[in-house]
């Protein structure tokens, strides 16, 4: 059906500068979602430094080492916390940095305010390469915050979270992209309407 006139420069505009209205409103909206997700990405780097500041201060160490030729019979180990607040369930794992062998100490330390230092008689004794001296060993000290969040830290490196039961994280980046695009066809379709109605 056609119209009873024909549309008038009036209209014309008014139908452009939709379209124009359009095109200027998409990259703003990209742009606040880029920047939506680019604070959503800070505060969650402040969140997990908050989180980890504790257990940067919570490390173990291989003191002594008792060997009988190349078989490994005891170890002296400790662990500091030198942070203010304590920590909880403290467990090590010691092993040889090269070959791998390892020990776990069936021991847990229920709480530590300061430093703890043990032996750990191995039995039977691990076969380790004959020259093996304290420094050969590493330990992995895991133990809970007083935050209640799980750490692992090998030595001096950084120390690792433990997930317990995570849910599995929503890819934010391409909900986001569906979002902007669904608006963009959305408002393109309306203007188009506009025009042409």
């Amino acid at each position: 059906m056609l119209a009873d006139e024909a549309p008038k420069i009036t209209d014309w505009m008014q139908g452009l500068g939709s379209l124009a209205a359009l095109a200027m409103s998409i990259p703003a909206l990209v742009f606040t979602a880029l920047l939506y997700r680019h604070e959503v990405g800070i505060r969650r780097k402040e969140r997990a430094d908050a989180d980890v500041a504790q257990a940067r201060l919570v490390f173990g160490r291989v003191v002594e080492l008792r060997a009988h030729g190349d078989m490994l019979a005891a170890v002296r180990w400790e662990v500091v916390n030198h942070s203010a607040s304590p920590v909880f369930q403290v467990t090590a794992n010691i092993f040889h940095s090269t070959s791998g062998h390892a020990v776990q100490d069936p021991n847990e330390l229920e709480v530590l305010t300061n430093r703890h230092d043990r032996e750990l008689r191995i039995e039977p004794p691990v076969r380790v390469p004959a020259a093996t001296t304290y420094r050969d060993l590493s330990i992995e000290v895991a133990f809970t915050d007083a935050a209640g969040l799980l750490w692992r830290r090998t030595d001096r490196a950084a120390p690792q979270r433990v997930l317990q039961g995570a849910a599995p994280r929503v890819n934010g980046a391409r909900l986001l992209a569906c979002g902007v695009l669904a608006l963009s066809a959305t408002g393109t379709a309306l203007a188009l309407a506009a025009l042409f109605a």
